[in-house]
């Protein structure tokens, strides 16, 4: 799988100005998943807004800074794997 669309689109983020967080899974052997962040923040509101929002999207609680929007009608609902011991 090439990264180069990822790539392309931060960029174009970069180029406007805006600031972004990326967040890339990739299935790779035995079911694991590597995760890969790329994030572009200017403001210390905006790096708490952008770890509200990963929290949400590990199942905790909304913070104060985040205003949800899902893109679909079905809200997720994550189911954390238990920590390997």
């Amino acid at each position: 799988m090439s990264m180069d669309f990822v790539y392309d689109l931060k960029d174009k983020l970069e180029e406007q100005k805006m600031e972004y967080a990326l967040c890339i899974m990739k299935p790779i052997k035995n079911g694991d998943t590597r995760v890969e962040l790329f994030y572009h923040i200017e403001k210390d509101e905006s790096f708490e807004s952008m770890c509200d929002a990963f929290n949400i999207a590990c199942g905790g609680d909304p913070g104060e800074n985040v205003d949800i929007e899902f893109d679909s009608d079905n809200e997720p609902t994550p189911t954390p794997k238990p920590k390997k011991k």
